[in-house]
């Protein structure tokens, strides 16, 4: 199988390592590699990918594009108007959007539990949230 990040510029992304060392971890034969696609240009790059291909991670500036090229949308990309994730099935490419899941899980955490400050610990295991996960 084959994966990858798409962007422009994507030369800087540490994805491919990452996903690599999981697909190793896993005991995946899986590829991963960045591909440098400028704005205008996704549609392109995805209808010319064969059925090898499950899944790509898409970046700035691509995000609008990702979600106008799927076949089906999850929920969250309809809300945010935008696709981080395209998955590749039955010659169909379903689109998401995982950038938001950070902060969604944060508020729900702060809700359930009250926390309405940053927690201080010192010598404690701690759950980080990042704030600035952008879903556009």
């Amino acid at each position: 199988m084959i994966c990858g990040v798409l962007g422009d510029p994507i030369a800087h992304s540490l994805s491919p390592l990452l996903h690599r060392a999981a697909y190793d971890a896993c005991g995946l034969d899986w590829e991963y590699d960045a591909h440098r696609v400028p704005a205008g240009g996704l549609a392109a790059f995805v209808d010319g990918l064969d059925a090898s291909w499950r899944g790509l991670s898409v970046t700035a500036p691509l995000k609008r594009e990702a979600a106008s090229r799927a076949d089906e949308v999850s929920p969250t990309v309809v809300r945010a108007g935008v696709a981080n994730t395209l998955v590749h099935a039955d010659d169909r490419w379903y689109a998401d959007n995982t950038d938001g899941v950070n902060q969604e899980l944060r508020a729900l955490l702060l809700t359930r539990h009250g926390v309405d400050r940053p927690l201080k610990c010192s010598g404690r295991t701690g759950l980080v949230f990042s704030r600035c996960t952008p879903a556009r």
